[in-house]
């Protein structure tokens, strides 16, 4: 009775067309319209007090073990919210290596504190824990080399070990990372304010240009400003127009470590800093808050961006939505 109830309301709901016969049949619904979720991250770092957590909670032979080792811990609240996109992109603070570390215990302020290094297990954990999500890391930034040229093979080479894709890269020349989804090609571009090159702008915009001729879906994702600004300085401003003239269509940013107020410029998002996704900085909550772009693309074209609050804890954990609303607040809940 309730499964001939629910097809009398279908047809009922049904635009009829006539027949030859002067009788009416139901007309096929049109086809679902393609789309495609994509998560946009800020700075993720996994050396000095992430890895001292993520070592702390390593499994033991009693214990459910993760793989990545502590690194799951970590990732407790971030990796479902990553899992339930089809594509997570992120800033990679620094490479991927065998070294030690040499940031863990060092002193604040020392320049042992900002030599990052992430030991193997993280991207393991994190594609892991990431379901069949599309995995890409941002490497054009001012810790990727700080390990050298050697640091940064290293980190490509762990990264394509683990099904994680990446961009911007200091040893190639720049291209767009291409990547096929139910909406439409997207391009995922990079800008490393900080790489010494001096052609660096000019790069990335003819590469903007390239991206948005194809017909892809090109998003620029730049590491640049200053540390902990909560407004965009205005050569950022700037350069985040001429991207959105080169053919852009979502400019996002990382490195100030804090969120700033975001703009929009010809119905383009320009999202200038997400501040911190993973990190170890808890003085303020500046720097504790963070923020994620939940992203739904429908035929080539943004249909919506959600604001998404993060907050990283002393424990390591980065907490998400709901669990660091009390805290935190989206640029938009600020309007």
């Amino acid at each position: 009775m309730a499964a001939a109830a629910i097809l009398a309301a279908a047809i009922a709901c049904a635009v009829l067309l006539p027949t030859t016969e002067g009788e009416s049949v139901p007309r096929p619904a049109p086809p679902a319209k393609k789309s495609a979720t994509v998560l946009l991250l800020g700075d993720v770092m996994f050396d000095r007090a992430i890895r001292i957590a993520a070592d702390a909670h390593l499994p033991t032979a009693s214990s459910s073990a993760q793989a990545g080792g502590g690194y799951g811990y970590v990732l407790t609240e971030l990796a479902p919210f990553i899992a339930s996109h089809d594509i997570a992109v992120f800033n990679l603070e620094g490479p991927v290596t065998e070294n030690p570390s040499t940031s863990t215990g060092s002193t604040v302020g020392s320049l042992r504190n900002y030599i990052f290094t992430f030991s193997p297990a993280a991207p393991a954990a994190l594609r892991a824990a990431s379901g069949t999500t599309t995995l890409v890391a941002g490497i054009g930034n001012n810790h990727i080399g700080n390990f050298g040229a050697a640091g940064i093979q290293s980190t490509e080479k762990y990264l394509t070990q683990n099904g994680i894709g990446y961009f911007g890269s200091p040893l190639k020349e720049r291209e767009p990372l291409f990547l096929d989804t139910q909406a439409g090609p997207v391009a995922l571009v990079g800008y490393n304010q900080f790489s010494g090159r001096p052609d660096e702008a000019s790069s990335s915009l003819k590469t903007v240009r390239a991206a948005h001729d194809s017909g892809a879906f090109t998003i620029l994702f730049a590491h640049w400003g200053d540390e902990y600004a909560t407004e965009a300085p205005a050569y950022v401003e700037r350069l985040a127009r001429e991207f959105v003239d080169a053919g852009a269509d979502l400019v996002v940013g990382a490195h100030p470590h804090v969120v700033e107020t975001p703009d929009v410029y010809k119905d383009v998002p320009l999202y200038y800093s997400l501040g911190n996704a993973v990190f170890d900085q808890y003085w303020s909550t500046k720097v504790t808050c963070g923020l994620a772009l939940s992203v739904t693309l429908r035929e080539g074209s943004l249909l919506s961006v959600r604001e998404v609050p993060l907050l990283i804890s002393p424990s390591g954990i980065t907490l998400v939505g709901d669990s660091a609303a009390g805290t935190c607040k989206t640029p938009a809940s600020m309007l």
